[in-house]
């Protein structure tokens, strides 16, 4: 049990670099205070008292290139920062920090579909949330979050990456990962699509222990235990971070690289020899799974397609109302100089006209949610493909082939999956796109 009325001293450094090869970067890295509102652009020592400990860390990898990474990758961590600030204590720190981050997602990916240029920009996010002694780690993509302790690194996040699922279902070893083909391939980022799944792990910090957060420029070239190594041999965080850039540069600098380094210190953490396992203390809060998210998505079409079914049937209800209300109408007007049985024939004729038949709905209605299913499973049967097609390039370039055609593939699969997901085709004319495809 800490005590909420001793202080936590955080001190903090972030920066980010264009690297070797790239002319632009679309890196971002935030570092606020929430109990102050205040942004950080160079290193800081902030002190709280436990109970008013509110620190946020971000570091975005923008993705889209010519399509504005970099804009996505700064509305990622500063919406965050002020969608934190406006929740402030409204609900507890995982719910808001999966709102804060399915905000910045919504913000990017309305902004791509409203402005041509910017469409398909996205950005990963990795972010760190700090309350009292707890840090909560929400990550979507594959930028990356480390925890040092006692002398120990441990990965938090889990890449969000083919290779990286390889990795955790121990179909690849990370020395494996580390080279293959396929590793920038992510598998979800911000604004890519409406919807994503964010995960979340939490861990309690002790006094002397370190967060840091570095976008693959970074983790794409240093090892977590040189990471490890030159957080020990630091002289200040600020050195430790530019050195870090530094050997990431030497090493190709092929991408941009970016990292945010914390200490935290204080009689408002536990000392460290009172937590000895490190992996236990990591809490995963909520994981992305690229399987589940597939079924979350087709269980969501169902279901919205029986709630329409519900409605149509609201519809024919009310639809039968009217006819009732029209055909007493229509017997009113008899009464006045229509004849009985003309009235007759054109309260049927109004009747036949406005009431569908209902047994011809439920069957549309039907073929709606047996057409809407062939869909998702012929996307997801062309994701299959894709997946084994990247297999293939991973070989190929690994035995020194060249696999440009087949990448190519990919590319148009994952054109056409897009298509079907943004078009709602009827199933032939789906079929018919993929037998043209095949061809």
């Amino acid at each position: 049990m800490t005590d909420s009325t001793a202080n936590i001293i955080t001190t903090v450094a972030g920066f980010t670099d264009v690297g070797m090869v790239r002319t632009n970067n679309e890196d971002n890295f935030l570092i606020a205070d929430l109990a102050t509102g205040r942004v950080f652009l160079i290193p800081q020592r902030i002190s709280h008292k436990t109970a008013e400990n509110r620190i946020l860390l971000a570091v975005s990898d923008g993705v889209g290139g010519a399509s504005c990474g970099e804009v996505a990758s700064s509305m990622a961590v500063h919406s965050m920062r002020v969608e934190l600030l406006r929740r402030n204590n409204t609900s507890d720190p995982f719910q808001r920090l999966v709102q804060a981050v399915e905000k910045a997602n919504t913000l990017i990916w309305n902004e791509g579909q409203s402005n041509p240029e910017r469409r398909g920009m996205g950005a990963t996010i990795t972010a760190a949330l700090i309350e009292q002694n707890t840090a909560y780690i929400a990550e979507v993509g594959d930028s990356r979050g480390y925890v040092i302790h006692s002398g120990r690194i441990k990965q938090i996040t889990t890449d969000q990456s083919l290779v990286g699922i390889l990795v955790n279902r121990g179909l690849m070893t990370p020395e494996q990962a580390e080279t293959a083909p396929g590793r920038n391939i992510i598998l979800q980022s911000l604004g890519c699509n409406a919807e994503i799944k964010v995960a979340v792990s939490s861990i309690e910090l002790t006094d002397g222990d370190y967060l840091l957060l570095c976008s693959d420029g970074l983790s794409g070239k240093i090892k977590a235990e040189e990471l490890l190594e030159y957080v020990k041999n630091q002289s200040s965080i600020e050195e430790c971070c530019k050195q870090l850039i530094e050997l990431a540069k030497e090493r190709g600098g092929e991408d941009n690289i970016t990292v945010v380094l914390a200490k935290f210190e204080g009689q408002g953490l536990r000392p460290a020899e009172q937590v000895t396992r490190l992996t236990t203390h990591i809490e995963v809060l909520a994981a992305f799974d690229p399987e589940d998210e597939a079924q979350r998505k087709k269980q969501k079409a169902e279901s919205k397609l029986k709630t329409q079914t519900k409605s149509d049937d609201d519809d024919i209800y009310k639809t039968k109302r009217l006819s009732s209300e029209k055909g007493k109408q229509s017997s009113f007007t008899n009464t006045i100089g229509v004849h009985s049985k003309e009235s007759k024939q054109l309260s049927e004729l109004s009747t036949l006209k406005i009431q569908p038949d209902r047994t011809s709905r439920e069957k549309l209605l039907e073929q709606n949610l047996a057409t809407e299913s062939a869909l998702i499973n012929l996307s997801n049967n062309l994701r299959r493909q894709i997946d084994q097609f990247r297999e293939m390039v991973f070989w190929a370039e690994r035995d020194g082939k060249d696999a440009t055609s087949i990448s190519e593939t990919i590319r148009k699969l994952e054109q056409l999956i897009k298509y079907f997901e943004n078009n709602r085709l009827p199933i032939d004319d789906a079929n018919k796109l993929v037998d043209e495809f095949s061809k």
